[in-house]
């Protein structure tokens, strides 16, 4: 399932709290929320990002083990 929408990317950081994470290229290994419009749309851990940061995909535990996300201009 690919996902196309304007995701916001909260990275869990050190104290437990949700940070949004502008700079996706920094995000592999690291557990996150998607968000859009509506709220928390999906989570998991970041698998791989691409270079430039506009894509990334996420390791999920359920029917779909591994989506791509990609970033909207």
């Amino acid at each position: 399932m690919n996902t196309l929408v304007q995701p916001a990317i909260a990275a869990l950081e050190d104290s437990k709290s949700w940070q949004p994470a502008a700079d996706w290229t920094l995000l592999q290994g690291r557990d996150v929320e998607v968000h859009d419009f509506e709220g928390t749309v999906d989570q998991g851990r970041v698998d791989s990002v691409t270079a430039d940061g506009t894509i990334l995909w996420l390791l999920q535990v359920g029917a779909y083990p591994r989506r791509i996300i990609q970033k909207t201009p």
